[in-house]
C-alpha cells in the first residue's frame, strides 16, 4: 500500500467515525427545539390575529355608539 492510499484510508475512517451517535444527539436536540420554536411562533401568530380581529369588531361597535 502506498502512502497516498494510507492517507485516503485515514480520511475514510475519519468520515465514518464522525457520523457516529455523538453527532446525532445534538441534531436531535436541535430538531426538537426547532419544532417547539415553530409551534410557539404559530401560537403567537394566531393570538395576534385573534386580537386584531377583536379590535376590528370593537372599533365598528364603538363607532356606532
Amino acid at each position: 500500500m502506498s502512502e497516498q492510499d494510507s492517507k485516503q484510508l485515514d480520511v475514510a475512517e475519519t468520515a465514518v467515525s464522525s457520523t457516529g451517535s455523538e453527532i446525532e444527539t445534538p441534531n436531535q436536540r436541535k430538531s426538537k427545539g426547532s419544532v417547539v420554536n415553530v409551534l410557539v411562533q404559530g401560537v403567537a401568530l394566531f393570538s395576534d390575529g385573534y386580537n386584531v380581529q377583536i379590535m376590528g369588531y370593537m372599533q365598528s361597535v364603538m363607532a356606532k355608539l
